[in-house]
């Protein structure tokens, strides 16, 4: 129960941070092609990192 519940808090938690991130950086992008992602397999599949790119003090504030 406990692992089911922190699953579902992380993946709230990210969302909003991802959100607040996306409307702050408007140029925010992936910095690599697709296929040069890595995938970390376990119970779930997740990336390994993502390299992205923005320019600094461009922002949607």
């Amino acid at each position: 129960m406990h692992i089911g519940l922190g699953r579902s808090l992380a993946r709230l938690e990210g969302r909003e941070v991802l959100t607040a991130i996306f409307e702050q950086m408007l140029d925010l992008r992936v910095a690599v092609d697709e296929s040069e992602l890595e995938f970390h397999i376990s119970e779930a599949r997740s990336l390994r990192e993502l390299p992205a790119v923005f320019t600094p003090g461009k922002s949607g504030c």
